[in-house]
């Protein structure tokens, strides 16, 4: 039985089946006391951290394998009491079956319109409006430039902030794009944007739009955060501070006027995503649900205790 978080405690709704000998793996997509603090407020997380911790080392005590979607999530969990010893990492990348082979760099066209691409989702900490406020930056010294956002959801002050700063230059989908129909939208497009701010939560996030991009070879910015910094180099992603509207502004110029430097990094990035495709994520997750599903019960609480003495 999989159990995929928020909240944690789901887990013990596997637990009839855990009591048959059935093993059970934790899925944890986000790390919960820093996504609540995100939304609700570092006040209210120091509030509630207690319970919040608290929650995530029982609802991980009794499971057999805790998954976490990047090395430095499961670390942060392991540093807390939880998934000690029964950890591992399954990323999520790019599925060919969907956005199909790794797609060649592009070049940016020296002249006509150039596309710049943000999709996901439009939550403040996602930076999707900091994004229009570059754009808006720009319309004026590079009006060719025109941003698309699909979002996961819609939300009306994006819309209304990209009237606001730059209504003919941004176009935010009305609903959101279907899945399957997002490397369509991507293959559109010259340079995608992953304008991230940062806070407790997003340092521990490798965005799998950036993965995305690097796949469509489209040339990539991406604001400066730890865990897109440990898999991707400055040769292979044009960083920038995050928050900084003026900062991005000029990235996203910088990536339109040297087009040849901006395919050499998307080239690079590719080549890098090489190492984190999903079909090695793919047979990493399935190696795992095949070694617990033929371990005996006591088998596999040796095997947790071994790995938690390693660690």
């Amino acid at each position: 039985v999989e159990i995929h978080n928020m909240p944690d405690f789901l887990s013990f709704a596997a637990l009839p089946s855990k009591l048959r000998g059935v093993p059970v793996i934790l899925n944890v997509h986000d790390t919960f006391p820093e996504l609540f603090s995100t939304k609700f407020g570092a006040r209210a997380g120091r509030v509630f951290s207690p319970l919040m911790l608290a929650e995530e080392r029982v609802s991980a005590s009794w499971v057999d394998a805790v998954v976490t979607v990047t090395e430095e999530a499961g670390r942060r969990l392991e540093a807390r009491g939880v998934g000690r010893g029964k950890r591992h990492v399954v990323m999520n990348s790019p599925d060919q079956t969907v956005f199909g082979p790794p797609r060649e760099p592009i070049t940016i066209p020296p002249e006509g319109p150039v596309n710049v691409v943000y999709h996901g989702g439009t939550a403040p900490r996602f930076g999707a409006e900091s994004l229009v406020r570059a754009i808006g930056l720009l319309k004026d010294s590079m009006p060719e430039l025109s941003l698309r956002v699909y979002g996961s959801f819609q939300e009306a002050p994006l819309g209304e902030l990209a009237a606001e700063v730059a209504p003919d230059n941004v176009e935010v989908a009305p609903e959101p794009v279907p899945f399957r129909q997002i490397p369509e939208k991507l293959a559109e497009c010259h340079i995608g944007v992953v304008p991230t701010l940062r806070d407790e939560f997003t340092e521990l996030l490798l965005p799998v739009k950036l993965m995305e991009y690097a796949h469509m070879g489209l040339p990539a910015v991406a604001s400066r955060l730890p865990v897109v910094e440990h898999y991707f180099t400055d040769d292979e992603v044009l960083f920038y501070e995050p928050g900084s509207d003026e900062a991005l502004a000029a990235a996203i110029a910088e990536v339109r006027l040297d087009p040849e430097r901006a395919r050499d990094r998307a080239s690079r990035a590719s080549r890098k995503l090489e190492d984190l495709d999903w079909a090695t994520q793919r047979k990493n997750y399935v190696g795992l649900v095949e070694r617990l599903a033929r371990l005996t019960p006591s088998q596999r609480r040796r095997l947790v205790a071994a790995r938690a003495t390693s660690v």
